[in-house]
């Protein structure tokens, strides 16, 4: 069964490393094994400013890029190891990640860390509302 993919006007998307942008609304069938990846779902190196979001940027290179996968891989292993140690509450998510990436499940993992950064966003408020209230602090 092929993948449905609509497209909006002026959408991009990712096609075995080719970029295509819509020009008019518009629903392209994939009838075989694809590399594919969605605008909504690509991560840019500008845009990779914390430690789970350049977890999701070295897996969407390794994805996308097979000829340097070794070395995406390499950042990734190194950058999902800086996060467990940052938050170890964290573990389950992080192995799941990892299960997935070692499976080479790339769009599977990409969406794992999409949890995995929602989990950042909340500790990061946590520790964020936790320093506002600290005596002595100049809003405490």
């Amino acid at each position: 069964m092929p993948l449905r993919i609509a497209l909006k006007a002026g959408e991009k998307v990712i096609i075995n490393g080719a970029v295509l942008q819509a020009t008019d609304p518009a629903t392209v069938l994939v009838h075989n094994e694809a590399v594919l990846l969605r605008e909504k779902d690509i991560m840019t190196e500008e845009r990779a400013t914390t430690p789970a979001a350049r977890i999701y940027y070295a897996i969407q290179c390794a994805y996308l890029f097979p000829n340097g996968r070794d070395l995406y891989l390499r950042h990734f292993y190194a950058f999902l190891g800086d996060f467990i140690s940052a938050s170890p509450s964290s573990a389950a998510l992080v192995e799941t990640v990892k299960a997935e990436v070692e499976a080479e499940r790339w769009y599977k993992a990409l969406r794992s860390v999409r949890k995995l950064m929602g989990r950042e966003q909340e500790i990061l408020n946590a520790f964020g509302s936790r320093r506002q209230l600290q005596p002595g602090s100049p809003t405490g």
